[in-house]
């Protein structure tokens, strides 16, 4: 056990494992101590006048007794709903006072004032919430669910409250981008569910496919009187549709960073010409680019692999050339002692030494590519879980947003031992 402690000692693998898995285990019941509703509703009461000793009875909506009691302060609520608390003094006199502890807030107070015939009551109504509200963060039972409601193809349809659907909605429609197919689908249904926003979700996903729908993202009505969204949801095709976005952008990133990266490194006419600016340019804000991506390559797909490839370009490229400088003056000596060719040197001393290190330094960069994607799937929100997630927090779905972003983990967690396996295969001499 002191090994687990001491400053500089190894812990074998099995370990290990058991502390992650432990680590595991807490973490989860950190969340949900912080997020479980510990519900411990109650009543604190006392007379005002009248003669004792007194009698406090709980009634409930239906007005039938649940709890009787003589010279207590205390009642545990049961639920939420209506509840009637009565009081008889000494003297048989009683008086009873109304509360909802549905509606009731937090540590309020309620006055039955009394008379010269009745006596009063003060009752003070307490909930115990979760530390934590779900608003801010949402329970792990919650996340869990959210993963079932993601997984399936549905069409979502989110109206304003203070609106109905009209057929108003389809003159506007027919100056935007809508295909045909939608418009001549979209004017009947609004004609047979108006005003129902969910009649008109349920039979639109009656007659049109969620492949079709996944195509298009749209405001029903643009001039700003109905906010409505229609959008199809499904976890499966559009988890694999970003790591399809992250790996053609990183098989672009890493063949251009290797490529430039040795000229760079190698070529002093190079090294002098570029290597400023290239260092220089890791200061651009990606986020700021995205419209000259947009302008160069459109917003399809194309845009984003593009985007990300370069917001893995501009980090990768100095590592490689990094990696190149920091081979060692004696294998290069070598080489030139045997009389290796340029190319030979550039394939036995340079290309073993950087690939050796360079799996490691593109396994720690598909975390920072998340990110990126992310910001490019937001435009046109087309497929992909960074588009998931700003549904999600439009529509104020945490839970949503929780169990994406652990999506996004665990594939990491997957690349991770994916790019180990792969460095052990090409790098066998590192183990």
């Amino acid at each position: 056990m002191k090994e687990l402690f001491k400053i500089g000692a190894g812990i074998s693998k099995k370990k290990r494992l058991l502390i992650e898995l432990a680590g595991f285990i807490f973490f989860l019941f950190v969340w949900w101590l912080f997020t479980y509703p510990f519900v411990n509703r109650r009543i604190e009461f006392n007379a005002v006048g009248g003669n004792p000793p007194y009698t406090f009875e709980l009634l409930n909506a239906d007005k039938k007794s649940i709890i009787e009691a003589q010279n207590l302060s205390t009642f545990k609520i049961p639920e939420d709903g209506k509840y009637t608390l009565k009081l008889t003094d000494g003297a048989g006199k009683t008086n009873s006072i109304e509360f909802n502890a549905a509606k009731s807030a937090d540590n309020q107070n309620f006055i039955q004032n009394g008379t010269s015939d009745l006596p009063g009551i003060q009752l003070d109504y307490y909930h115990q919430k979760p530390w934590v509200q779900k608003g801010i963060l949402p329970a792990p039972g919650a996340v869990l669910i959210s993963f079932k409601e993601l997984a399936a193809d549905k069409i979502n349809l989110t109206v304003s409250q203070k609106y109905l659907l009209s057929n108003s909605s389809i003159e506007v429609l027919k100056n935007d981008s809508v295909p045909l197919t939608i418009l001549n689908n979209l004017a009947p249904l609004l004609d047979k569910t108006f005003g129902n926003k969910d009649a008109f979700s349920a039979e639109l996903s009656k007659i049109l496919s969620p492949v079709d729908l996944a195509k298009y993202e749209f405001d029903v009505v643009k001039n700003a009187q109905i906010s409505s969204i229609l959008s199809v949801s499904s976890l499966l095709f559009n988890t694999l549709y970003s790591v399809l976005l992250n790996i053609l952008g990183y098989l672009e990133a890493i063949a251009v960073s290797i490529i430039v990266g040795f000229i760079i490194a190698l070529i002093p006419f190079f090294r002098g010409l570029l290597s400023r600016y290239i260092d220089a340019i890791r200061f651009v804000p990606l986020a700021a680019v995205t419209g000259l991506f947009i302008a160069w390559f459109g917003i399809d797909l194309n845009m984003k692999v593009q985007f990300l490839a370069f917001g893995i370009f501009v980090f990768l490229l100095p590592v490689v050339v990094q990696r190149i400088y920091e081979v060692e003056e004696v294998y290069k000596q070598t080489a030139f002692t045997l009389g290796a060719t340029s190319w030979q040197t550039i394939r036995y001393v340079y290309w073993p030494h950087v690939l050796s290190r360079l799996l490691d330094d593109i396994r720690v960069l598909t975390a920072i590519s998340w990110t990126y994607i992310i910001v490019a799937e937001t435009v046109n929100k087309e497929s992909g879980i960074g588009a998931l997630i700003f549904t999600a927090r439009r529509h104020s779905r945490l839970d949503h947003v929780f169990a994406l972003l652990l999506l996004i983990i665990i594939i990491g967690f997957v690349q991770d031992l994916l790019f180990a396996k792969l460095d052990r295969k090409l790098n066998p001499h590192k183990y």
